[in-house]
């Protein structure tokens, strides 16, 4: 194994301007590597917020219709109907 990876070293090592190439090779490589990383670490760390969003917003569509809010909660208004 080792034998391959030397003679692709030195190949590169005896043509003039290949080691140039393959230094732009492998920084393309790099960056189009590190470019999704930080997209993919977001992902991941939105993914529970947004699976907590989804579920509220799920359960709240669940709610049955109210005809009557004032009289339905009355609890929750009193403080806003006595202003």
């Amino acid at each position: 194994m080792n034998d391959w990876l030397w003679n692709i070293g030195n190949w590169i090592e005896h043509h003039p301007g290949s080691a140039a190439w393959v230094q732009a090779l492998g920084a393309t490589l790099a960056v189009a590597t590190a470019v999704p990383v930080p997209a993919l670490q977001a992902r991941h760390a939105r993914q529970p917020r947004d699976d907590d969003r989804r579920l509220r917003a799920s359960g709240l569509a669940r709610l049955p219709p109210m005809d009557d809010p004032v009289n339905s909660c009355p609890n929750l208004l009193s403080p806003l109907i006595s202003l």
